[in-house]
């Protein structure tokens, strides 16, 4: 998917995205760091997540809620939400990241926690899609949210 100058210019400059591609250098504004750690750091967002949302805005998808905590008494969160359609109905996504690299949702004890994650989700109502970061980068996954929204119900 490719943005326009005038879609980035509406995320603004202190949008994560935007920030990313300054800082790999590819948009004017900062230089690259000196000495970025590898890897996700706990509460930040995945390429993934941020390639999404900048997806669903430049679609006008309308915005989804972010790190939305779903379960009245687990901590689980989805990392987005739609909680209040005008359908009555409630959409969720989740963004498989670390398939490849053996990250914490193919080890055991994370796999099962999102088991237990999905299952406590469709059991209070929600539709949940799940994709993989690479669905995320080829525009399946908007694709199939923005499908889903638009009445069919179905993803894809």
């Amino acid at each position: 998917m490719r943005l326009t100058p005038r879609e980035l210019a509406a995320l603004g400059r202190d949008h994560p995205f935007v920030r990313q591609l300054q800082a790999k250098g590819i948009l004017p504004g900062q230089s690259a760091p000196a000495a970025a750690k590898p890897g996700p750091r706990p509460g930040v967002a995945s390429q993934g997540e941020e390639q999404f949302a900048l997806q669903l805005r430049a679609l006008r998808i309308p915005p989804p809620r972010r790190e939305f905590r779903f379960h009245p008494k687990r901590a689980f969160r989805f990392d987005f939400a739609w909680p209040d359609l005008p359908c009555g109905r409630r959409l969720a996504v989740e963004i498989e990241g670390g398939i490849h690299s053996g990250g914490r949702h193919v080890r055991p004890q994370g796999y099962k926690r999102d088991l237990e994650k999905y299952n406590s989700a469709v059991a209070l109502g929600w539709t949940l899609l799940r994709f993989s970061s690479a669905m995320v980068f080829s525009g399946e996954a908007v694709q199939s949210v923005q499908n889903w929204l638009n009445g069919t119900g179905r993803p894809g």
